[in-house]
């Protein structure tokens, strides 16, 4: 018997092993409030996924954008990037039991270079406590109330590995993967490497949408609950501002929203 939970969203119904993916992680995305930019990006994605389109799931993590995206692409696809062997086992079970035949699973980090870098990443046990830690201070009367759960200990939920890099247009490029038409990003900080690296591939007229989690340094978003580490946009030399401009200038009008202890940018070209 599989341990298994379903939840549907915007029309399509996708099933999560909750064997490897904890539960309350997934449930959280869709009942609590500190996840409604989060939904807002979801369904920026799917309201717009034309069923022939190509859709890139930049650090794909468990599956969740690549499992409704997988069951509305029924003529196109996804190509799944996910390099965290942890995240990279569940993106395989969810893809497996929602049987979703055209998604391309790819274990290499997007940057603007070719070689090896390392990464690190949150456990999924980590959300689970940071989750639950959050729900608990958002009861209490006060969150600096000294009756207030602490926020789980980052550093000893943090995994630190090395990994592959390529950048996507040399992919692109090289005929390994389809130009996408919808892409999203959430990279732990590492955005403007990603941006960068596939700068021509959204450059073109064919790639319409954008979704792409922007984790900004501390002092941009002093309140994030997700201060399990130092990687931010500061860590790769960028700020908010430039890497906003940066997507801009690729033809994409955009917009943000604050969430999740992230920022949620979302753009879209006119031609659209």
């Amino acid at each position: 018997m599989v341990d298994s939970d379903t939840f549907s969203f915007c029309g399509e119904t996708v099933d999560f092993d909750t064997s490897i993916v904890p539960q309350p992680v997934v449930e959280s995305v869709f009942t609590h409030d500190l996840y409604t930019a989060e939904r807002g990006s979801l369904e920026f994605i799917l309201s717009g996924l034309n069923p022939d389109d190509v859709f890139f799931d930049v650090g794909a993590m468990y599956g969740l954008y690549t499992g409704f995206a997988g069951q509305k692409l029924t003529e196109g696809s996804v190509v799944a990037f996910e390099p965290y062997p942890r995240n990279l086992e569940a993106l395989e079970r969810t893809v497996e039991l929602n049987g979703l035949s055209d998604v391309d699973i790819r274990d290499v980090a997007l940057s603007d270079t070719t070689g090896v870098e390392e990464f690190e990443s949150p456990s999924l046990e980590y959300h689970v406590q940071q989750i639950a830690a959050m729900r608990a201070r958002r009861s209490s009367s006060s969150e600096s109330s000294a009756t207030a759960p602490p926020m789980p200990d980052a550093e000893e939920k943090v995994t630190r590995f090395s990994v592959e890099t390529r950048p996507g247009d040399s992919l692109v490029d090289a005929g390994e993967v389809p130009q996408p038409n919808v892409v999203k990003i959430d990279v732990e900080g590492a955005e403007p490497l990603v941006v960068d690296g596939l700068s021509e591939t959204l450059a073109s007229d064919e790639c319409r949408l954008l979704v792409c989690e922007i984790h900004p340094p501390a002092e941009e978003e002093s309140t994030t609950p997700h201060d399990y580490s130092p990687r931010s946009l500061a860590a790769y030399g960028s700020t908010v501002d430039e890497l906003v401009g940066d997507i801009e200038r690729l033809g994409f009008e955009t917009e943000l929203e604050r969430g999740d202890g992230y920022l949620h940018l979302r753009g879209q070209k006119q031609s659209a």
